[in-house]
Formats: structure tokens, sequence, C-alpha cells
């Protein structure tokens, strides 16, 4: 439009010129005809004829050149008007900005990008400077850049971050000074290129690298079509004896033990199906140890069409498997135990009803497992336990209390009495909240038969003595000494004979000696019932574990302390072992979880990347998202 103008106002002014010019060669003209004619005769037709000829040729003399000079000039301006338009559409038509400043950093080009990017229109921003565009360290940081290339007389360029109408970018500019055609400096001259998506991707992939490189479980990426290795983390190469770039090209199933390496057919059969596998298989490092390893491996297909890539991460449970073993081993001891003991183990749900019951309530009450599972023990009762008795157990229940040595009466299935002392711990689950009781009856008929005298006679009384399924001494109340035992109290030492047990040496050093036994005998006649651990020892010198009760008890005139003790040393030995285990099993899942936790993070940037880059997610984590919001749902 400038330019135009220009042409404009250039042929007014010699079309003026011209008008101008023609009067005053007429006028002389005029005045050169009346001198050279001076007398009146001399004015004759023919004069005057020969006057206006000598103007008419001068004028169109006048007029062929001046014609040439305004049409010369006009086609200059109008090719200037096309350069400039066809520089207009050409900065107009670019996704980068471009712009111009004088000396002063003024703007002089804008155009339509750079307009967009600081949000303000092109005839808004010529003639302001960046101080009038961005915050003033960065309008520094482009003055000083602008003065660098100024100094430096070149093109240069600079990284800039800026503040603009969609938030911060980065731009890569390319700036240099302006001059004209003579080579005067005008001011600089630029261009800017929006990187900002560029350099988060980069950022994104070098994160990814480095999460790669420093992740704790072994990571491989493999050609799917090839079946070749061609990135592995230290991780995985160092578990399997190699460095990195040892492996890079070489066929995956090198690191595949030979039995195993139909495992590989598989997973690639299940990636082509599902995207996703995860499966136990068996790797063997390069001096021919094997190991087992939980694989987890994803597809992902190039969208350029170049390939599919295998993303494989690799644990070793070699711990997990052997725990594992370990664990089931040791239940297996445990409930032989459990099996094997003549208590009753048992478990029950919050209403009170057995949902477990090992085989020794058959030794306690008559029946089997499966006949008290989904009753109570109130089912069980007798009718000599009063209704207090009851509204005191069910009052403990609810309670979510611990309780120890609780006396019941229950009924045999036979239909006799049994008396029974219960010891039951609260059960919680993973979330704290109670779910019932686990605990342990014991039948203790024998004893309170004895404490509360029901010996009708001599006969009756010995024949629940020796009969019992439990080893029994009956101990002088001041003495301590032993007056009886039963058979299997006998053998529990390793005797035959009473006189032989009553002889004998089973004590040990403190605090399992005589001394130690004689005060918790007297402590027992003065206090009452007492129950604890003991070690002893048999004829033969064999260490093991009573659990003892001592009850007070008047036989006659004589004060009598009745001992009642089960050889709990397999017991001892299982909850030693499962002990160590546990505090073993508890170190080793602390490791795995916090490893699948890393592994699930590393996910979870893949993704992110991945999504960022414009590609689906390789991953599919939906079901943390999923117990989550169950999680939320039960909270």
């Amino acid at each position: 439009m400038e330019i135009r103008w220009s042409v404009h106002r250039t042929i007014i002014y010699i079309v003026a010129a011209y008008v101008a010019l023609g009067i005053n060669w007429i006028l002389f003209s005029d005045l050169a005809v009346r001198f050279l004619f001076s007398t009146p005769e001399a004015l004759t037709v023919a004069s005057i004829l020969k006057g206006w000829f000598f103007i008419g040729v001068t004028a169109l003399v006048l007029y062929l050149l001046m014609k040439r000079f305004v049409l010369r000039n006009a086609e200059a301006l109008l090719a200037q008007l096309h350069a400039r338009q066809l520089l207009e559409a050409i900065a107009n038509s670019s996704e980068d900005a471009i712009f111009a400043k004088d000396l002063d950093g003024r703007y002089i080009l804008f155009n339509l990008a750079a307009s967009q990017f600081v949000g303000k229109p092109l005839n808004e921003v010529l003639g302001l400077t960046d101080e009038d565009l961005f915050p003033p360290e960065q309008a520094a940081m482009l003055r000083e850049y602008d003065r660098k290339a100024i100094r430096e007389g070149r093109v240069c360029s600079f990284e800039e971050t800026l503040q603009t109408s969609s938030g911060t970018l980065v731009f890569q500019a390319t700036k240099g000074p302006l001059r004209d055609g003579d080579g005067q400096l005008l001011g600089t001259f630029g261009i800017s290129r929006n990187v900002t998506q560029q350099k988060t991707a980069e950022a994104q992939s070098r994160l990814w690298v480095e999460s790669f490189e420093r992740a704790e479980i072994g990571i491989a990426i493999s050609d799917a079509s090839r079946n070749v290795f061609l990135a592995v983390n230290p991780c995985f190469a160092k578990a399997r004896g190699y460095s990195p770039e040892e492996l890079v090209g070489q066929y995956v199933n090198i690191v595949f033990s030979p039995e195993h390496r139909a495992d590989l057919g598989r997973l690639a059969d299940t990636l082509e199906r599902s995207g996703h596998v995860s499966l136990e298989s068996e790797h063997i490092r390069r001096d021919g140890r094997r190991f087992p390893v939980l694989l987890d491996a994803t597809l992902v297909r190039a969208e350029d069409g170049s390939g599919s890539r295998r993303i494989v991460y690799a644990q070793d449970i070699s711990e997990r498997k052997r725990a594992d073993a370990e664990l089931r081993a040791s239940e297996k001891r445990f409930h032989d135990i459990v099996e094997a003991s003549a208590d009753w183990i048992w478990e029950v749900d919050t209403l009170g009803r057995y949902i477990f019951a090992s085989t020794g309530v058959k030794e306690v009450l008559g029946y089997t497992a499966d006949d008290v599972l989904g009753r109570t023990v109130f089912d069980l009762m007798s009718q000599d336990e009063s209704h207090e008795g009851r509204l005191r157990q069910l009052a403990l229940f609810r309670r979510c209390l611990p309780f120890r040595d609780i006396e019941l009466s229950l009924q045999h299935k036979n239909g006799s009495l049994r008396y029974i002392r219960s010891n039951g711990t609260p059960m919680f689950d993973g979330n704290g909240s109670w779910c019932g009781y686990r605990g342990l009856d014991r039948d203790i008929t024998v004893s309170k038969l004895a404490e509360l005298g029901l010996r009708d006679s001599e006969e009756r009384y010995r024949t629940l003595f020796e009969n019992a399924a439990v080893a029994i001494l009956v101990h002088d109340g001041e003495s301590g000494a032993i007056l009886a035992a039963n058979h299997k109290a006998i053998a529990q030492f390793g005797y035959e004979t009473l006189s032989d047990l009553q002889n004998g040496d089973h004590w040990l050093a403190p605090p399992f000696s005589a001394a130690d036994a004689l005060a918790l005998i007297h402590k027992a006649r003065a206090e009452g019932p007492q129950r604890f651990e003991w070690q002893s020892q048999t004829c033969h010198g064999v260490l093991f574990w009573l659990d003892v009760q001592l009850q007070p008890m008047r036989l006659g005139n004589e004060d009598r302390v009745l001992a009642i003790t089960i050889d709990i040393s397999a017991r001892k030995e299982v909850e030693a072992e499962l002990l160590a285990r546990h505090v073993e099993l508890e170190r080793f899942n602390r490791a795995s979880v916090d490893r699948e936790l890393d592994m699930i993070r590393l996910k979870q940037q893949i993704n992110a990347l991945s999504l960022q880059l414009g590609s689906p997610a390789p991953f599919a984590l939906d079901f943390i998202a999923a117990q989550s919001a169950s999680g939320e749902h039960r909270s």
C-alpha cells in the first residue's frame, strides 16, 4: 500500500512539473516570436504559424522525454511494490516468527506468526520494543542478543525462553545485522522457531535413557522379527554375566536355558495376540548357573512400519522361589504338629461361628472337625454353664481383646462333661478390621476334677490318673518331692518306674534347676494355679520342653500340688524356625514390593512419554486404577 501510494504521488509530481514547464515554455516561445518579429509588418500569418510550429515541436520533444522518465520511475516503484508484497506473503505464511528492528529496538517488521505468539495484532506491534511485549528480564535478554549480532557483524543463533500468549515457550532464534543497499546499518532482523515440543521430547528421552540405565530390574529391548537384542540395561546384563555391549546384537535365546527356550516361542505368540504377557521361565548365566525369572513383556509396533519391538522386564525370583518352598515346608510342619496335637486349635468369625477346627476336637469333645464347623461355642456349652458365663464370654468377643485361661464346661458328644481351658487372640484382615478369633482349647477335666475334689473312690481316681492323655505328677506341697506320677509322665522322662523317676537327675542349670522348680511349687500352693514353659532332660540327657500347669489341692489333710505336663519340643522348634522364616520373608517381601513398584513407576513414565509423543501407551496399567478405585470403595 505504501509503495502504491508512492507511485501515484510521483506521477502527480511529474505531471505537475510537466504542466508548469509547458506553460513557461509557451510564454518563453511567445516572447521569442515577438522579439524575432518585432515590427507589425513582420507579424504575418506565416511567421505566426512558424512560431507555433516551433512551440509544438519543442513541446512534443519535452512530452516524450517526460513520458519516458515517468514510466521508468513508475515501473521501478511497481517492481518494488511487487517484491514487497511477495516478501510479506512469504513471511505471513511461515509458522516461524519473522521480524526486524531499527537501531532503537523498535519493530519495523512483524509477521503473522510473531503477532500470534505475543497475542497482539500487527498494527499494534509495529513501533513497539521488547520492553513493551515481554517481562523485563526477557526483554533485557533479547536486547543483549541483538547487540551481540550487531557487535559481531554476523548471523548468530540463540535459544530463547519467552512468556507468550500460549504460555512459556522455547524458541531457536537466528539473528543478524540489517543493512540497506549501500551497506548502511539499519538495525537487526531475525527468525524464531518454536522448539518447545522438541525440547520436551528431548528431556523426556533423556529421562527414559536415565531410567533405563539406572533401573534395578533387568530391561531388554529386542527386535520381534529377528529375535536379537537391540538394547539391554546394565542390571539385565550383569545378572547374566555379560556387559550390555556383549549382548546387543546377540540372539535372545542366548539367555534362556536349553530346556526353556520354548518359552520364547510362547512369549512371542502371546505377544502377537494380546500385546502383553507375563510368564515364569529360566535364564542361564555365562558361567552356566541357572536361575528362575519372571518375564513381563510388551509388544510395541513402530508407526513408521519399521517393525515391532519387544520390551521385556526380567526379575530374578530365586529368593522368592526358595522362600516359597521353605514357607510351604514350614506350613506343612506346622500343620502336622497342629494335627498331631491333643489340643483343639480353632478359628471363629465375628459371629463366633467355627470356620476352622483341628482334629484335636475329636480328642477333646468327640466331634470331628466337620461336626463343629458353622456352630458356635455356645452351641457346645453344657447346661452347667451359667447364663452369666455365656454373657461374659460374648462380651469378651465383642471387645476384640485377647483372652487367656478362660475355663468353660462343654458337652462331650457322648453326653459327658468336659472342662476346657481356652486361650484366644483376635484376628484382623489387611485393612485392620476385626474378622474373628483364633485360639486353642485344652481339656483340663482331670485337674478340674481333682480341684473340685470329685474323687468318689481310689479306684476311680486311679483310673482317671493312669489313663489321662497328659502326663500328671503329684508333688508334696512343702518339699516338692514327687509322690506319684502316671505312666505317661514316667515315660516322658525316659524312665520305666516311678522310683527311677524319683531318683533320677533331670534338672538343668538355672532357671530350670530343682531350686527353681521348688519355688514355683511353693508359689502355686500360696497364690493358686501357675502355668509356664519348662526345659528338662531325659535320663539319656536329651533336652526337651514342657508346658506345665501347677494346681494346688488337698488330699486328706495334706497339701499337694498337681503338675500336668505336655511335651512341646516340636512346637518350640517349629516356632523358632517359623520366626526365622518370617523375618527372612519380611525382608524378601519388602525388597520384592520395592522392585515391583519401581517397575510400575517406570512403566507409567514410559506410558506418559509415549502419549506425549503421540504413540499409544505400551503398557496396560488399568488394573492399578481399578485397585485404587476398589480400595477407595472399600474405605
